[in-house]
């Protein structure tokens, strides 16, 4: 599941010493660390997306999960299981992941849904959905 490199094709441009021309241009594939997008899901509702490096998602999620005071102990949190998202190609993408909450959790309330701390400059986190991101 882990997938924190990709392949990629890349285009290598390599300029002239002083800046002013193109000295040489390649393309070949690539293995990149990826970067895809996470939405994270409280009890089935969705709450959040980020963007991370594939892998740990589950240590990722708890952690975020406290760092917005939703959990404060690790007994309030029931389960996190990936949910059923899939690409283009039909593979199964991990890009979801639903938060089951226990006794004591303190759940954000709906006006607090897709306000967390994440920002990004590209403007994916704090996004709907994924599905939104690929609007």
């Amino acid at each position: 599941m882990a997938r924190s490199t990709a392949r990629r094709r890349v285009v290598r441009v390599r300029i002239d010493a002083d800046g002013e021309g193109v000295h040489a241009v390649s393309r070949r594939e690539d293995v990149l660390a990826a970067e895809e997008p996470l939405e994270i899901r409280i009890d089935g509702s969705s709450w959040a997306v980020t963007m991370r490096t594939p892998g740990d998602d589950f240590d990722l999620v708890a952690g975020f999960l406290v760092g917005e005071g939703v959990l404060t102990a690790p007994d309030q949190l029931r389960s996190l299981r990936y949910c059923a998202g899939r690409n283009a190609e039909g593979e199964q993408t991990y890009n979801v992941i639903d938060a089951h909450l226990g006794a004591g959790a303190v759940p954000p309330s709906d006006a607090a849904a897709r306000h967390s701390t994440t920002t990004s400059a590209c403007g994916i986190c704090g996004t709907e959905s994924i599905e939104a991101v690929a609007k």
